[in-house]
């Protein structure tokens, strides 16, 4: 269980360094999204992953971060696609 944990904390940190600014925002933003997914991935209810054993020990715990968390991750990646789809060639936003 080290693993979403330490994930957890440094996403909290990441987060922190996005308020900074300039390039100290963008690899905030960064290594906020690298451990959010390294957080959901090591809690996947597989039971040689650590979501197997929090499976095993209270499933109501993780049943209530499997939905959230998975959405979370979802979005993330929706929200780039969206976001690269959105700007033209030289940066600024175009209709089709």
């Amino acid at each position: 269980m080290a693993a979403p944990c330490v994930s957890i904390v440094l996403m909290v940190l990441f987060l922190a360094l996005t308020q900074a600014g300039g390039l100290w925002a963008i690899a905030g933003g960064a290594g906020f999204s690298i451990n959010l997914m390294t957080a959901v991935y090591s809690l996947i209810l597989i039971g040689t992953m650590d979501g197997g054993a929090v499976w095993k020990w209270n499933r109501a715990l993780a049943l209530s971060y499997l939905v959230p968390s998975h959405d979370r991750v979802l979005l993330l990646h929706v929200h780039d696609s969206v976001k690269a789809k959105d700007t033209g060639p030289d940066g600024p936003p175009f209709f089709i």
